[in-house]
């Protein structure tokens, strides 16, 4: 019995142990396949979440790579900003370095012994207004030179300095004039020669290949009109002296001009187009033309100026140029047309043979060549003759474009030796005398 039941017994814990080991197999197989299908959700949930971060990364990119690219925009902007201001400062160093090469320094042994003579007396047909302003300005330069002048009429001056020369002995350190006056004084040995280092064909227009006159200055004889009379069309077209008399004509009666029997400006610039032409029939031709118009003829450009501005002429043969800039300032009605070539009166200063001062006399001239000299004369409205020199009155300003070789002044020799032998021969039998 015992046996028997202990053989059930060991039956019996045989199936039991059989089922629990299929049961356990069976809770393991359905952890593990739990575990399975959670592990597989989280890997799809995972992916999904890199996908998404990758996704939002690529966007992040791509901003990134925009604001890169626009960044390197404005580099390239702001570098080429950067090369263009360079550029410009370079532009306005080398201007500055040009001009500083222009100035030649004063001589010190020159400015010494000009101080040590302490005195410089000046003649001259300037305004004296300006003539005060040219001493205080050169004594505040040159401190313990005092200087002395005389205003006069040209004819006076050149009797006076013609007196003084006659009689070896001299009053005078300076006679500044125009240049058909300074060419008489010149051509009478009242004067002496000097070498200026600042006075070449680089700096100014107008060299006296003789060494005695030195032009400084300018003043400019134009041809000015009034802007509520004369259309502005009609001006098209009329870029040289030689379209005058076609925009003159359709002004009957309101044609000024300064008699060309006068010897003044009026007659320098007719001397001056028979030079620069050099083909004697075109020019006799001009001046039947000048006379066909029937103008008014006047004895002052002041007049001239102070007619077309009230209205009583419509254009004036010449007209002064400084005038009109003055009258521009005023905002009063003056124009002028900027024909070539451009005809100029140019200005100078001769050194007295005999000069009492002779040092001082050097370094005035020095001065006025200077660019602080050359200032002086746009003050007063005048134009300046160093080339390059900037100021509201000189002549790259006034006539844009205009070189040197269209500028002429000096070029009729008949005219600035005899003033009065060329009227007589060429003018007075075509318009009368003055």
């Amino acid at each position: 019995m015992r046996e028997l039941k202990s053989s059930g017994l060991i039956e019996t814990d045989k199936h039991m142990h059989a089922s629990s080991r299929f049961l356990l197999t069976n809770v393991v197989t359905v952890v593990s396949l739990l575990a399975l299908i959670l592990a597989a959700t989280s890997m799809g949930y995972a992916s999904l979440t890199v996908s998404q971060e990758t996704n939002q990364l690529r966007e992040e990119i791509k901003t990134a790579d925009r604001n890169l690219s626009s960044l390197k925009k404005d580099v390239s902007d702001l570098s080429g900003g950067l090369q263009s201001a360079l550029q410009e400062a370079k532009r306005q160093v080398d201007e500055r370095e040009a001009l500083l090469k222009q100035i030649t320094p004063f001589d010190p042994q020159l400015v010494s012994a000009a101080i040590k003579e302490g005195s410089l007396t000046i003649y001259s047909n300037r305004d004296q207004n300006d003539l005060v302003i040219l001493a205080q300005e050169f004594q505040k330069k040159f401190p313990g030179i005092k200087v002395s002048f005389l205003t006069a009429t040209t004819t006076e001056l050149i009797s006076k300095a013609s007196t003084e020369m006659k009689a070896s002995q001299s009053i005078w350190d300076i006679l500044d004039l125009t240049a058909s006056s300074l060419a008489v004084v010149v051509e009478a040995g009242a004067t002496q020669p000097y070498k200026s280092s600042q006075y070449t064909k680089e700096n100014f227009p107008f060299i006296d290949p003789k060494g005695h006159i030195f032009f400084h200055g300018s003043t400019i004889n134009a041809v000015i009109y009034n802007p509520n009379l004369v259309k502005r069309s009609d001006l098209e077209g009329v870029k040289t002296w030689e379209d005058l008399p076609s925009l003159a004509a359709k002004y009957p009666g309101k044609i000024l001009v300064h008699h060309p029997s006068r010897a003044g400006p009026g007659t320098l610039i007719l001397a001056e187009l028979k030079a620069y032409w050099n083909d004697d029939a075109k020019w006799n031709k001009y001046l039947d033309q000048i006379k066909a118009l029937n103008p008014r003829m006047f004895r002052s450009t002041g007049e001239i100026g102070r007619l077309v501005i009230s209205e009583e002429g419509a254009i004036g043969i010449p007209g002064l140029l400084h005038d009109v800039l003055q009258a521009k300032e005023n905002k009063v009605p003056l124009e002028y047309i900027p024909l070539t070539p451009l005809i100029l009166n140019p200005s100078g200063s001769v050194i007295s043979k005999n000069a009492p001062h002779p040092n001082a006399a050097k370094l005035l001239i020095e001065y006025m060549l200077s660019p602080d000299g050359q200032e002086l004369f746009s003050r007063a409205y005048r134009s300046p003759l160093r080339l390059g020199f900037v100021s509201k009155s000189s002549l790259n300003v006034l006539f844009p474009g205009v070189t040197p070789d269209k500028m002429i002044g000096i070029s009729n020799q008949d005219f600035l030796s005899k003033p009065s032998e060329f009227v007589k021969k060429y003018l007075e039998p075509v318009f009368g005398p003055s």
